[in-house]
């Protein structure tokens, strides 16, 4: 018999307390309490209040902090970074992007070591890409089928894993509904409670940053696809939304294809933020989304028209640029048809309010169309709109008369009033 001995147990993961792991570990600890021995358990999450209560004073849990600051500088340094960079912000948007996860750091500090450290605009986008994390997708997918072995419950763990760092109870039942449906999903999800997922408060939940570097490689597309949209979908049902909640629903629908609704989310946020009163900052540069590029095909056009006429106008709003997204407008209105009514209507009265006596020629070409679109006005589901007697959009044409400072821009104004006269 040892007089006395000392073992420890380092980095447990979380347990639930009712696990079959709990029961091995108290096992061990009343074979220990019996020689004589100290039993050590090391881990970031405490031990279960019940396996503590049981194991009494002979199990010792020393609960120890992330991975600091300090000792990320260490381990980057020991991968040839030079001191120059390794700066209070630097360290910690990588340790932000680990989620100060030692083996994640460890890939992203040789990533960034096979650049020769040269932080260029490539290294960074392939950072955000997540491309550091080939050299872990290997280790993580044999980890993962060692520790879980039913391919649903791991398949469950790839859905969530698309909803990004954090997801809900609720979030765990949507993407189990997705075909094929995966049952029993909080049965599955408690036996990858520890490794693989991390409780946070409340309902919600962590998902590992090992887990994260697999990305959406081990399901369809199809699959893939069906649950961004009603991780999205999630999002816009809570009903007042945030800017991250609006850049998280936006990136589902993108990441789903379905861009009809990522223009929507992105027109419901726009048209907020040109409803407040003052400047208010866009730190979340969700007037930046789509403003210097094409909008998709697949968007239908009035949602076209009515989310460049907001982008206009928010971004107005900042002192932004608004060359491309007012001429992208243009060309969009111009391609405008019957059905596209509400759009052209939406963008137009949008856009001469706010543009209307800096541009005048453009905006009362926006008002004419406009008005000839009112007769067949219809939502973009089809749905007719009847407006009200009292709406006298012609009125706008005073708006624009304000903004006159040429001769030409006058006869314009003169020669377009006359159509009007003539529409009736």
């Amino acid at each position: 018999m040892v007089p006395w001995a000392l073992i420890i147990l380092d980095d447990l993961p979380e347990t639930t307390g009712i696990h079959s792991f709990d029961t091995r570990l108290l096992l061990l600890n009343e074979v220990c309490s019996r020689e004589g021995w100290t039993l050590m358990t090391t881990s970031h999450e405490e031990l279960p209040l019940q396996t503590r209560e049981r194991a009494g004073v002979s199990l010792v849990n020393q609960k120890i902090p992330l991975f600091d600051n300090q000792q990320a500088k260490e381990l980057l340094l020991a991968h040839g970074a030079p001191a120059r960079l390794l700066n209070e912000k630097f360290v910690s948007f990588l340790q932000a992007l680990a989620r100060n996860h030692p083996m994640v750091l460890t890939a992203i500090a040789r990533y960034l070591a096979s650049a020769r450290w040269r932080i260029s605009s490539e290294v960074i986008d392939g950072l955000f890409r997540g491309d550091y994390a080939e050299d872990l997708k290997p280790y993580t997918q044999r980890l993962l089928k060692a520790t879980i072995a039913d391919p649903k419950s791991r398949e469950l763990l790839y859905r969530l894993n698309l909803a990004g760092y954090s997801f809900t109870k609720e979030d765990v039942k949507r993407v189990s509904e997705v075909d094929p449906e995966i049952d029993l999903p909080m049965e599955r999800l408690d036996d990858a409670l520890g490794l693989w997922v991390q409780r946070d408060s409340g309902s919600r939940f962590l998902i590992s940053p090992l887990l994260t570097s697999l990305g959406s490689t081990n399901l369809p597309s199809a699959t893939g696809r069906h649950v961004h949209r009603v991780l999205g979908l999630g999002i816009m049902a809570k009903g007042k939304l945030g800017p991250p909640d609006v850049m998280t629903a936006f990136s589902h629908f993108h990441s789903a294809g379905d861009y009809d609704r990522a223009a929507t989310t992105l027109i419901v946020a726009l048209n907020a933020l040109t409803r407040l009163q003052g400047t208010v900052p866009d730190d979340w540069q969700i007037t930046s989304i789509w403003a210097d590029c094409p909008l998709p095909e697949e968007i239908d056009l009035t949602l076209r028209l009515h989310l460049r006429s907001l982008q206009v106008i928010a971004r107005r709003q900042l002192g932004k640029d608004v060359h491309y997204v007012l001429d992208d407008f243009d060309s969009l209105f111009a391609r405008a048809g019957q059905n596209d009514g509400f759009g052209v209507v939406a963008g137009a009265v949008g856009l001469a309010v706010d543009l209307g006596g800096e541009e005048p020629t453009r905006i009362n070409r926006y008002l004419l169309k406009a008005i000839m679109a009112l007769p067949s006005l219809a939502l973009p589901d089809g749905t007719a709109i009847k407006m009200p007697d009292q709406s006298r959009f012609e009125y706008l044409f005073w708006r624009t008369a304000l903004g006159v400072k040429s001769e030409e821009e006058l006869q314009n104004w003169i020669s377009t009033v006359e159509q009007l006269v003539i529409l009736g």
